[in-house]
């Protein structure tokens, strides 16, 4: 038996769970979601980004913080490319992800997150 009740929810700034389009390209982005800071709850966080444009761009992907190494990942995105950027990484403590295109209003973020809450 688990010790964690599940359930999924929308990226938490999407609309009705529609795509995000990605605006910002200076400093850490546009923020995406951000995960329960409620004691001992996780979330599971799925991030699809889908590149709109005829020319592939890079998007950098923030999960909670700018400044070690392992909170920032690198992706590239072919010409009308939809890829799996976030394959459920589990975060929690109220961490925000942000995520920064190399070109403004062409990458769209979709995704859910699969929260865990101590039973």
């Amino acid at each position: 038996m688990s010790q964690y009740a599940h359930s999924r929810s929308v990226l938490s700034l999407s609309t009705d769970g529609r795509p995000i389009l990605l605006a910002t390209t200076t400093g850490s982005g546009d923020a995406v979601h951000t995960v329960s800071a409620d004691a001992g709850v996780m979330e599971e966080v799925w991030i699809w980004a889908s590149n709109t444009s005829s020319s592939s761009v890079t998007l950098a992907l923030y999960l909670g913080g700018t400044s070690s190494p392992g909170d920032e990942q690198h992706h590239s995105l072919g010409a009308h490319e939809t890829a799996l950027v976030c394959p459920g990484m589990t975060l929690q403590n109220g961490l925000t992800v942000k995520a920064k295109p190399g070109t403004t209003n062409v990458v769209t973020i979709s995704g859910y997150s699969n929260t865990l809450t101590p039973k």
